[in-house]
Parts: C-alpha cells; structure tokens; sequence
C-alpha cells in the first residue's frame, strides 16, 4: 500500500485535490474504500472541513522492468485515483491536508495486524498562496521492480 496526495490551484481559490493509491491486487488485501475523506485544517484560524475524494480504478500498473530482470509470476499491483475540487482562500498560515484510511495490506509480514493498522497521507498549501501555488508531482509511476 502506498501513494500520495497533490493538489493543483486552478484559479480564484479554487484547487483540485487528487489521491493515487497503490496496493497489491492479490487475495489478502484490504477492499479499496468508494470515496477518501481529506481533512482541511486552516492553519490560522484552526478551522478545519472535510472533503469527499470520489474514487476512479482500478487500474493495472506497469511492470515494464526494460528486459533487465524476469518479472516474477503472481506480481500485481493496481492503483486508483480519487479527485475532487474545493475553494480555500487564501490564509497567513496556510492550510494542511490530510487522509487517513484504514487498512493495510495483510501479506505484509514486518507489521504487526497489518489489517487493523491506517495509512496515512500529508501535504501543505503555503501561506497567502495567491499565484497559483501546484503541490510536486512524481513524472513517472514509481517501480514495482529494481534491477
């Protein structure tokens, strides 16, 4: 289980919030939840909302390994995306968002009751964030396999 969270500003306040979310898609893994909440603290005021992320997927990802090594039989993992769009003015604090969902993966072995265990997820829009402030994004999917 693994992903991240980014936001995009698309103008006059309002900002798209999108979620990836990767597991393995073998037997022993926990159902993929419909909809993500996002918790939204505003780091001045300490108000804090909550946003619904609709889910999209799954989708298989790519275990493309370039002919370096053989892919094992029984590897799969697939992703999904949840996205939805909210408007935050902008505040001297700035505003933190995060999602917390349960469960992990339980073919996990070095966690302990990995399907009772949440993941968790962070990232920050900046303070006063009127130029249209986008959170990193990762160019390429992350691998499954190393050579």
């Amino acid at each position: 289980m693994g992903g991240y969270i980014t936001y995009k500003h698309l103008g006059n306040n309002l900002y798209e919030i999108n979620m990836r979310v990767y597991r393995d898609c073998n037997p022993g893994t926990a159902v993929m939840a419909q909809t993500l909440q996002v918790m939204i603290d505003d780091l001045t005021t300490t108000n804090r909302s909550f946003l619904q992320l609709r889910r999209t997927g799954p989708f298989l990802h790519s275990l493309d390994t370039s002919g370096c090594v053989i892919v094992p039989t029984g590897i799969c993992i697939e992703y999904y995306e949840f996205t939805n769009k909210v408007t935050l003015t902008p505040s001297p604090g700035g505003y933190n968002l995060s999602v917390t969902n349960c469960c992990r993966n339980a073919l996990i072995i070095n966690v302990p009751k990995p399907l009772t265990r949440d993941y968790h997820w962070n990232t920050s829009i900046p303070p006063n964030d009127s130029i249209g402030n986008n959170s990193p994004e990762f160019l390429a999917p992350p691998p499954v396999l190393l050579c």
